[in-house]
């Protein structure tokens, strides 16, 4: 393995090739829901994982810390409305700061939103600076986790079914229910 700054221009436009077969292998897990995919990113990385996401339904939400984000990104996230996007930066990283606001104000997904910090630094030394600067206040790793696991609950599971109509006919179709052991409320998409 090389260290990534030894990649080549063209060896880390690709690595978002390396974020399409990490889902390819989650999903194919049999304890996975193939269709609730999250992917956690910090800086360079953002941008491999938004464009590894780009069109890939069973992607649903992204957590981008403070991330950098190449234009091609940016036009990725403005055209699909279907990842939430949880952008966490602190206002003293500046690179982080521009590109994670432009995420969040890109973003089409009414669940996205954009945490700003303050003197916390850069990437994951955000968590360990707000446990060492706040003990007694939740963590940032708690508050990421829980965003992202409403995010994925509040989609429910999905499965086929077919049933056959009073006419005969035989229809199929996707059948998602919310993560609640009560009666939900239903809706027919026609």
């Amino acid at each position: 393995g090389f260290a990534f700054h030894r990649f080549s221009k063209q060896q880390r436009e690709q690595l978002y090739l390396d974020v399409t077969a990490g889902l390819d292998f989650l999903a194919n897990q049999e304890s996975v829901d193939s269709q609730r995919l999250a992917i956690f990113a910090e800086e360079i990385s953002a941008d491999s994982a938004v464009l590894g996401a780009s069109g890939d339904q069973r992607v649903r939400a992204l957590v981008l810390l403070s991330g950098r984000l190449t234009e091609k990104a940016k036009d990725t996230i403005a055209s699909n409305d279907q990842i939430a996007i949880l952008a966490m930066v602190s206002s003293d990283d500046r690179a982080g700061f521009r590109d994670m606001t432009d995420a969040y104000k890109l973003s089409n997904n009414a669940a996205s939103d954009i945490h700003v910090y303050k003197g916390l630094g850069v990437a994951t030394a955000m968590f360990s600076t707000w446990r060492y600067n706040r003990p007694q206040e939740k963590p940032l790793d708690y508050v990421m986790a829980e965003w992202l696991t409403t995010r994925l609950n509040a989609l429910g599971s999905s499965q086929e079914v077919s049933f056959t109509t009073e006419d005969g006919w035989t229809i199929s179709a996707d059948l998602v229910s919310g993560e609640s052991d009560s009666r939900s409320p239903a809706v027919i998409l026609v």
